[in-house]
């Protein structure tokens, strides 16, 4: 797989270094930094959580990171997952989508949408869904009202374009 793919001014990384994935995971502290009612998760359990060596989840499950960039500057991130216990209990072959983050660029979002869904692709899946971070047991879903709130436990906190933005997703 290409290491870059540059799309006007998004440019696309697959994360494969301990670098690029300290960015995939600290990209939400910056995008988030200004919203009151975004409660920051914990980076060593974020860091846990995208562990394929030590979370179980990943023993019968793949998942590839991107990261994205606008202009040179960070804009965003999305996984590619596969679940294989999930396609195997549903006979199908569905890939996920999850730990997706993103500024206000419709673009941006559609070049994550299409890396994630490629990767899938290439992995012989033939559906998507999500967002999951990473699995049915985790996080799943956008929040679509309340942002005035404060999130519960385990239920996400997004910026409210999030819901445009993935049902615009070409």
């Amino acid at each position: 797989m290409n290491e870059e793919k540059i799309t006007n001014t998004n440019t696309i990384v697959y994360v494969s270094s301990k670098d690029k994935k300290q960015e995939f995971i600290r990209f939400p502290y910056s995008n988030y930094s200004n919203d009151k009612y975004w409660v920051a998760p914990l980076l060593i359990e974020q860091k846990k959580l995208l562990d394929t060596d030590k979370n179980p989840f990943y023993k019968n499950a793949e998942i590839s990171l991107f990261n994205a960039s606008y202009n040179g500057k960070p804009a965003g991130r999305i996984a590619a997952i596969i679940d294989r216990r999930y396609n195997k209990y549903h006979d199908t072959n569905t890939g996920f989508f999850g730990f997706f983050e993103c500024i206000d660029n419709q673009s941006t979002a559609n070049i994550l949408f299409k890396v994630a869904e490629d990767w899938l692709n290439e992995k012989g899946m033939d559906q998507v869904l999500g967002p999951a971070n990473p699995g049915m047991m985790d996080e799943i879903g956008i929040l679509v009202e309340g942002f005035d709130k404060f999130p519960s436990i385990l239920m996400p906190y997004h910026k409210d374009y999030y819901d445009r933005i993935i049902k615009k997703k070409n």
